[in-house]
């Protein structure tokens, strides 16, 4: 199934006519169907671009970064949506984040045949660390390194993120690994930070440039920090797929990129620490000073 957006999946899908027409209806369905029609639609046109190759003979690894406890509340009917779309391939969704729950760490929960969701609660470093430490031997090193990374409405150029050591390791290492990593966000605002971090602070690639998402949830929502505004998840989306800064001579799938994503925190103390931690600091108070002054002159 191609995906284009909303009204065409859904008439693809034998939604009736009521459905379609109720904002209500339409609102709900939309505000948990965004996170894996976003994934499939990403899926799609990496492929397209040949820039992710469709795994043989094993699940597609997908980890999910700083994952919100909200993606648990997502139905199993939602996810299973991947398996129609992609009907030939299996997904291991592995979503990790600080605020998965503890019961759910570590875990597993087997959706269909099709269809697997891993949990760890902690940064995407410590997930490597503990499986490329551990004596339980990993069937296959994707399951570790993964074959695309997601994060959604995450604000990775918000100020706040790079004081916290583990977001800065997890950033590195997706970076540095050179897999695609899927970006949302959910404001104008936050996009323009996202993009103007990533592009010009941390020099990222990006193999799909930053646009409407055709699959944002139709919901709005007030914005607790700005009363006067709303928000979308994942009303914006865009590809980064490594970096021209960071060395990705001896990286490439399987093994390099475990070690890599394992030694994060090692590579940006080496390679940038002297001064990225400014001069990220300086661009963003630069960048926040911006776009205050375009709001002013708004």
């Amino acid at each position: 199934m191609e995906l284009k957006h909303w009204k065409h999946y859904f008439y693809s899908r034998g939604y009736d006519e009521a459905t379609l027409q109720s904002a209500v209806h339409l609102r709900i369905l939309t505000e948990s169907l965004t996170y894996p029609l976003s994934l499939g639609y990403a899926i799609q046109r990496l492929l397209a671009t040949e820039s992710l190759p469709l795994p043989k003979d094993r699940p597609m690894y997908i980890h999910i970064l700083n994952a919100s406890p909200e993606l648990l509340c997502i139905t199993e009917s939602y996810w299973n949506e991947l398996s129609i779309i992609f009907p030939m391939v299996r997904f291991y969704i592995n979503l990790i984040g600080v605020g998965i729950p503890s019961k759910y760490h570590n875990t597993q929960q087997r959706i269909s045949s099709k269809i697997c969701l891993g949990f760890w609660r902690g940064s995407y470093t410590s997930y490597c660390s503990y499986h490329t430490n551990s004596t339980t031997i990993v069937a296959h090193l994707n399951v570790v390194a993964g074959d695309l990374f997601a994060t959604f409405s995450s604000g990775v150029g918000a100020k706040a993120y790079h004081t916290q050591d583990e977001w800065q390791e997890d950033l590195g290492a997706v970076l540095r690994s050179g897999i695609p990593a899927v970006y949302t966000a959910y404001s104008d605002k936050e996009l323009r930070r996202d993009v103007s971090f990533l592009s010009e602070g941390m020099r990222a690639e990006f193999a799909l440039e930053a646009h409407s998402n055709p699959f944002k949830s139709l919901a709005k929502k007030l914005n607790p920090f700005s009363p006067h505004s709303t928000y979308q998840e994942n009303l914006y989306l865009f590809i980064v797929q490594g970096s021209i800064i960071i060395d990705k001579s001896e990286v490439g799938f399987g093994l390099p990129v475990v070690a890599a994503a394992a030694e994060a925190a090692k590579v940006i103390h080496q390679h940038q620490q002297e001064n990225l931690e400014h001069a990220i600091l300086g661009f963003l108070d630069a960048l926040d000073v911006q776009v205050l002054d375009g709001a002013h002159h708004s």
